[in-house]
């Protein structure tokens, strides 16, 4: 079982288990980063009004091209873990 979690100094944003027998891939974080925008448009009004950075790490689907598309797309400003 896997549960992914995103958080800011405020607390959880978004928590959501990976259904079982599921990869999480480009397709499925693309989905996942989805949910979350809704999330922070609802939770922090004031750091959707801002922009806010995501920081995620340098696993292979974070850096993909549908999810680098994505993210630019929506003017999300991603931070990369460093390698």
């Amino acid at each position: 079982m896997m549960m992914i979690v995103f958080f800011d100094l405020d607390g959880i944003v978004r928590a959501e288990f990976v259904p079982r027998n599921t990869t999480v891939n480009s397709e499925y974080y693309k989905g996942l980063l989805e949910r979350l925008r809704k999330d922070v448009r609802r939770k922090r009004p004031e750091k959707w009004a801002n922009g806010f950075i995501l920081h995620h790490d340098n696993a292979p689907f974070h850096t993909s091209l549908l999810v680098r598309q994505f993210l630019s797309n929506k003017t999300i400003t991603a931070c990369p873990h460093p390698p």
